[in-house]
């Protein structure tokens, strides 16, 4: 994979992540 689709899927991933875990 490209540097910029890994970076695209780490972004959804966190952006799951801060959803399902917040941490606020």
């Amino acid at each position: 994979l490209g540097a910029q689709v890994i970076a695209e899927l780490e972004h959804k991933t966190n952006e799951l992540a801060d959803e399902a875990f917040p941490h606020s």
